[in-house]
């Protein structure tokens, strides 16, 4: 699915165009699942590893795509529900200094990146047709819950990316 360009900011253009072609419930729920699969294969080695100093690990990459997942989505809510009350930024960061990861297993953070995407798809699933091309104000910036939508798959494809680069040096292997 093509998102046109009016749709979403030019920052978000990155995460928009990592999505891949096809029916956009389809690409996510297939990406939710490969995605999860790829999480659980990670050795626990790997899961506190950071490929460079003041950089995450694969751990805190996890709780960051669990913790943007979650904004976006309520954020899609709304606008697929035509709230026009525009809607804060986030520092990821502070969300990541917040989160206090390393108190809970690994497999507790894959078990909730799982069940959050499929509450996500259920809700997605449950949208009217006409909910899609709503737009909603988020950061300063005009966006529609179809471009919402398609930055969940975006950005996580953005994060695996520089796992698979910059944890792995491969583009397959856990």
């Amino acid at each position: 699915m093509t998102i046109p360009t009016n749709e979403y900011a030019p920052f978000y253009a990155p995460y928009i165009e990592k999505v891949p072609t096809g029916n956009l419930l389809e690409v996510y729920q297939a990406s939710a699942t490969e995605n999860r699969d790829f999480y659980a294969t990670v050795s626990p080695e790997k899961q506190n590893y950071a490929y460079a100093p003041g950089k995450w690990t694969i751990a805190e990459v996890l709780q960051h795509v669990i913790d943007m997942e979650r904004i976006f989505a309520a954020r899609l809510l709304r606008v697929g529900r035509g709230d026009q009350t525009p809607l804060p930024g986030v520092d990821q960061n502070d969300y990541a200094e917040a989160a206090s990861f390393e108190l809970r297993p690994y497999d507790g953070l894959v078990e909730e990146y799982f069940l959050l995407k499929q509450s996500n798809l259920a809700m997605a699933k449950g949208f009217p047709s006409n909910a899609w091309a709503r737009m909603g104000n988020a950061s300063g910036n005009d966006v529609s819950a179809r471009a919402l939508f398609a930055m969940l798959v975006g950005h996580e494809q953005h994060h695996l990316r520089i796992i698979r680069e910059r944890y792995f040096s491969t583009s397959k292997g856990a």
